[in-house]
């Protein structure tokens, strides 16, 4: 898979609760781009650069298979081939052909990777991938 880079961007938020609580918010958005439309942006942590996720979606009603940049994408972030994923990759492909039903119900924990079938701003079909361990407060890949 080839990818171009297309954008940076980020968001960097501080708020005070009306009980002093105070809540930060720093992150960068890597965007790159497939030829086939796919974006792949790259979530990390601004301040210690960290990756914190990877949202995969289509640009602009483009045609092109999330699934197998998905595959790609976890594969290594695991540091494994592909192949060597073969439940992840019927998971995946289950998901898009059949997106209306996936959306928001579909979770699939590989590794230290969790992948989540979700709706979001950029599309109505993504799929977003995160550390395992995000679910016990670990943001980072280990």
């Amino acid at each position: 898979m080839e990818l171009t880079f297309a954008e940076q961007e980020e968001e960097d938020t501080v708020t005070v609760d009306r009980y002093g609580g105070i809540a930060t918010s720093f992150i960068r958005r890597d965007r790159y781009r497939t030829a086939e439309g796919t974006v792949i942006s790259i979530n990390k942590d601004s301040i210690n650069d960290r990756v914190m996720g990877v949202v995969i979606y289509q640009d602009g009603g483009n045609e092109g298979s999330l699934s197998g940049a998905a595959l790609e994408v976890t594969a290594a972030l695991l540091g494994e081939a592909p192949e060597e994923l073969p439940e992840l990759s019927e998971f995946l492909a289950e998901a898009e052909a059949d997106p209306e039903s996936s959306v928001n119900n579909n979770f699939m924990t590989v590794g230290s990777a969790a992948l989540m079938i979700t709706d979001g701003e950029q599309a109505d079909f993504q799929i977003i991938i995160v550390p395992a361990l995000t679910f016990e407060a670990d943001y980072y890949w280990p």
